[in-house]
């Protein structure tokens, strides 16, 4: 990877065929990530349940990192430090979500019990205050906008969000008809993500019915909204933005 002055972005690999042109057209130089075959198959490419990311810090399984070292290699050449743990993965739940933690502000929400204890080693390191949450799929449930305000359907996350002084808004997600093969419905999170203050959706915003509230909240906190394409949304996991680290 030469090109430096783009970011990079994780993402599943599923999400290539739909998204690669118009990523590249935003800037984007996106890193396809390969599934881990362990998880259940609709979300084993998921960025959100793949990697996890605080500061200038990765996090990933020992066994994903090995097997895909490419991807990891140019992730370090960005500036990051990779941090590849050895804990039991598969498509059990909770032995799915040790990464799936969301980062708002100063606040680490997931379920602890089964966070994956390196990330709550990052957290005491950085000054990342956890905070345990019923919803164990806290990252792809939730839609962060900085570092004061999320957008959410799961009813744990916004209560605690609203607690600890962070701005919510609650959807709906039977209403919204995000997509998510093999599932009723996928996630705000899994269906968009954020990058120099603008929210990314994958699929068109304009088709989900709380469409009005979701722009009108985001621009109320400075974030532009693009919608990637005319299609659906569909929950790929969300994607995770490396710009390059100078050192």
């Amino acid at each position: 990877m030469s090109n430096k002055e783009k970011p990079i972005i994780l993402i599943g690999k599923p999400a290539q065929k739909r998204f690669a042109k118009v990523l590249s057209q935003h800037n984007f130089e996106p890193l396809y990530l390969p599934a881990d075959t362990r998880l259940a198959l609709p979300v084993s490419t998921h960025a959100d349940m793949l990697i996890f990311k605080i500061n200038d810090t990765i996090i990933c399984n020992d066994d994903y990192f090995r097997n895909n070292s490419k991807i990891f290699d140019v992730i370090q050449q960005y500036g990051y430090n990779v941090i590849s743990a050895k804990f039991n993965v598969s498509s059990d739940y909770p032995n799915d979500i040790a990464l799936n933690q969301a980062v708002i502000g100063n606040f680490i929400l997931g379920l602890e019990s089964a966070c994956e204890k390196q990330i709550l080693n990052s957290a005491k390191k950085y000054g990342y205050t956890y905070i345990n949450t019923k919803q164990g799929y806290a990252k792809c449930s939730t839609l962060v906008l900085g570092k004061d305000a999320i957008i959410s359907a799961d009813s744990s996350i916004i209560s605690l969000a609203q607690k600890l002084g962070i701005d919510t808004l609650k959807i709906e997600n039977h209403n919204n008809n995000i997509l998510l093969n093999g599932y009723n419905y996928g996630f705000i999170g899994g269906a968009s993500f954020v990058s120099n203050g603008v929210v990314y959706f994958f699929g068109n915003l304009d088709l989900l019915s709380d469409n009005k509230k979701i722009r009108s909240f985001c621009e109320s906190h400075g974030f532009s909204t693009v919608s990637l394409d005319n299609d659906m949304l569909y929950d790929f996991g969300g994607a995770i933005v490396l710009p390059y680290i100078q050192n």
